[in-house]
């Protein structure tokens, strides 16, 4: 609704719900199915999540290889992994860290200790 949708319906939604929300659509007004509307609430009512640290080991390599520049595939090929397992350890540790960028997470991982300062000479 931010980026400016009219309305918001789940794939699933029955004909009657579709033609409802064109009709609220065409007359201007806004149409949120009730799954979504559910999730807004819960999502504006619930308490923000707490960033859990705790990594566990292939993690902790990944955010050191991280820290250390390397990009996904040169990630993958140092410790034996598909690029994709690489990217969805990445997207844990986003999670677990409270983290939006590979920057962010570098940075917070660095603050809390997990992992040491990287020396650039070994690049």
């Amino acid at each position: 609704m931010e980026a400016g949708a009219t309305g918001y319906l789940v794939k699933t939604a029955p004909v009657t719900e579709i033609a409802a929300a064109i009709r609220a659509a065409a007359a201007g007004r806004r149409w949120l199915s009730p799954q979504a509307t559910e999730a807004i609430i819960h999502a504006k009512t619930a308490p923000p999540p707490t960033p859990d640290t705790e990594l566990t080991t292939r993690e902790l390599e990944i955010m050191t290889l991280m820290a250390k520049g390397l990009k996904n595939p040169q990630i993958a090929e140092t410790i034996h992994i598909s690029v994709s397992t690489v990217k969805f350890h990445i997207g844990v540790i986003f999670k677990k860290l409270g983290a939006q960028t590979r920057t962010e997470a570098v940075m917070i991982a660095l603050e809390k200790g997990l992992v040491e300062r990287p020396d650039n000479t070994t690049r």
